[in-house]
């Protein structure tokens, strides 16, 4: 099967375009034809045939013709072709000058024709042969230099449609004949097409299309397609394709290193961002202040890390005297509040407590929107190089200034990066002091969810008070911990320990002011059910909760209970000595599981539990009636 575009190269093409600078074609037949739509049009039937296009005649034997200079004839009309396009761009005939292209593939087109080729590569030997009335041959040079200068026309005119429908065509041509092999700078205007109207999957294509083609990318090209891979978010893959191109040493420019920058930062890989830095320093290659940016955001993930301290260090190192550096020597003027915090955090981890602070006086001169919004980059530092040297009643005045200001989105950062800070160095006694100290209303404002389970865990688990206490605290401190919120109610009781987590799991299911106060009863049996299995042997607050949530769901009378939760219940009771409910659930126990037959017999150590009831109310029959059932058990299943 031929190229689709093959046979039509020379169809007719009716243009559509406006005046404006960006104009714009709607393709509908590719090669042949393109709409006509439109305010302002040309339109123009081209000839078929090679009018304008200099014709090359040989003797059949040779196919092809071989790779050459241009003699003074060629060069004469190629000169005069690169005229007529520019003159066709000047007046919008876009069509026009993919067709000047298409008639140059022509004499390709009838040679694929004629013999039939395949819609695949061939060889050449094989290819571009004249069909039986003509000698005329496909120059693939000529060919590659017209197609680069109507490429670079339609570019400069944005004229989008139309240079989409020549890579269209390119595209198809260089499938069916290995002669065609467009310029390399063909390919670098497609790529950068492509970026300027944000198609970026098509830049991938192209890219892969070119180095198909052994075209060695351009500058520009690997600048490109970095970028495309960055903004389709393929971050892993554009690493690879990074880490190839300095390895082959490929052409990389500015916009190459800076994509580069970006990759990495967002991998929060400091040890590449490293070595970029030093190819920049080599090349002095001209960094941005986002580039800057996110060159200090990378280096600063090994400082979060802190894996290695020697490298933590050397990163920490970087980052200052980078910020030194874009001002002193480049004259810029840092304003991304990610940066300010990048240097502080460098500071504060080097000990050097007053750099930190200098650089927040930086910040502070930014504008109010943006130091509203760079906040959660600033304030962990602020507070962490004000506590390190000893401020701390300067970090409170910060808190008290944002909340009289009613700065409340600066007044809850501080007031969580102090929260977290206390409980991140096992300052227990001075977190709950804090917290009680807090002005209200205030929410404490977390970076990320670790941060507020890491304050919970320890709120949960503080000697400073007993329960009761604890719980009174909670409640009145609900909205600054974030326990108006269902969720961490659950998983502040999950984080505390033993007795404590099942006294408060009481308390907060007595709390008529709590969010559980309106449990459905399913939620109640899940809760039995899951309470069972969590309890430990000799956790008897745990068995005390769960006989606190079968009295909720109505006691024996009204519970409804299945027969896994009436044998937790019988070891419940048993366990918290109200031994005549443990043996009542167990009568009733075993009354269900005599009238069905298919009932799962209790377990051994619902057993148990019954007999340590009946021997604490002296019913030594009953007991003994039970150690006889557990001698039958324990033959039916041998004891592990």
């Amino acid at each position: 099967m031929l190229p689709r575009c093959c046979g039509r190269a020379l169809s007719a093409a009716h243009v559509s375009c406006t005046a404006s600078t960006a104009r714009t074609l709607h393709p509908t037949g590719r090669w042949n034809e393109i709409s006509s739509t439109s305010t302002y049009s040309t339109a123009r039937n081209l000839p078929t045939g090679s009018a304008h296009v200099a014709a090359y005649h040989t003797s059949p034997s040779t196919p092809s013709r071989p790779p050459h200079k241009f003699d003074a004839k060629e060069l004469d009309e190629l000169t005069r072709t690169k005229e007529r396009m520019r003159n066709m761009c000047n007046r919008g005939e876009f069509a026009a000058v993919v067709q000047e292209v298409a008639k140059l593939y022509q004499p390709l087109a009838s040679a694929l024709q004629s013999s039939g080729s395949p819609n695949k590569r061939k060889t050449k030997s094989a290819e571009a042969l004249p069909s039986s009335n003509s000698h005329v041959l496909f120059n693939p040079d000529m060919t590659a230099h017209v197609e680069s200068e109507a490429m670079a026309l339609l570019v400069q005119h944005r004229a989008t449609d139309a240079a989409l429908l020549l890579l269209d065509n390119l595209q198809e041509m260089a499938a069916a004949s290995s002669d065609v092999k467009p310029k390399r700078q063909t390919m670098s205007f497609i790529l950068g097409m492509l970026t300027f109207n944000r198609r970026f999957p098509q830049v991938l294509a192209a890219y892969d299309f070119a180095t198909s083609l052994s075209i060695f990318p351009t500058e520009s090209m690997n600048a490109n397609y970095l970028g495309a891979l960055v903004r389709t978010t393929q971050f892993y893959n554009a690493a690879k394709a990074w880490r190839k191109l300095s390895a082959q040493n490929c052409p990389r420019g500015v916009y190459a290193y800076r994509e580069a920058l970006h990759i990495f930062s967002t991998l929060r890989d400091a040890k590449e961002i490293m070595a970029i830095l030093d190819d920049v320093e080599v090349h002095g290659i001209k960094l941005r202040e986002i580039d800057y940016a996110r060159a200090m955001t990378g280096l600063s993930s090994a400082i979060d890390e802190d894996a290695d301290k020697g490298h933590a260090s050397d990163c920490a190192d970087l980052i200052l005297d980078l910020y030194d550096k874009m001002q002193t020597f480049e004259s810029i003027t840092p304003i991304s509040p990610q940066l300010f915090g990048s240097v502080m955090e460098a500071a504060v981890y080097m000990k050097d407590y007053d750099k930190a602070l200098a650089v927040y006086q930086d910040y502070s001169s930014l504008p109010t929107a943006q130091r509203t919004k760079g906040v959660d980059h600033v304030s962990s530092p602020l507070i962490y190089a004000l506590l390190g040297s000893d401020r701390r009643d300067e970090a409170l005045g910060l808190l008290a200034a944002a909340h009289a200001q009613k700065n409340e989105v600066e007044a809850s950062a501080i007031a969580g990066r102090l929260a977290f800070y206390y409980a991140s160095n096992g300052l227990d006694a001075d977190l709950m002091a804090f917290l009680a100290e807090c002005p209200q209303p205030l929410r404490l404002h977390y970076r990320n969810d670790k941060e507020l389970l890491t304050v919970l865990h320890k709120v949960t688990r503080t000697a400073q008070m007993h329960e009761v206490d604890l719980w009174t605290f909670l409640v009145n401190h609900k909205q600054l911990l974030h326990l108006d919120v269902h969720l961490w109610w659950w998983k502040l009781l999950m984080l505390a320990e033993g007795a404590k987590k099942w006294r408060l799991m009481r308390l907060m299911l007595s709390d008529q002011s709590s969010n559980t106060s309106g449990v459905k009863p399913q939620q109640w049996r899940a809760m039995l059910k899951n309470c069972a299995r969590r309890v430990t042997p000799n956790d008897v607050e745990g068995y005390a909760f769960i006989v606190y949530v079968a009295e909720r769901m109505g006691g024996l009378d009204k519970g409804h209970f299945t027969l896994p939760q009436l044998q937790a219940l019988v070891t419940a009771y048993s366990q918290t000595n109200d031994h005549a409910n443990a043996i009542a659930v167990f009568q009733h126990l075993h009354k269900l599981c005599s009238g069905d037959k298919d009932a799962t017999p209790p377990t051994a150590a619902t057993y148990e539990s019954a007999k340590k009831s009946f021997l604490a109310l002296g019913y030594d029959a009953e007991a003994n009636q039970i150690d006889a059932i557990l001698k039958l058990h324990q033959q039916v299943v041998p004891p592990a």
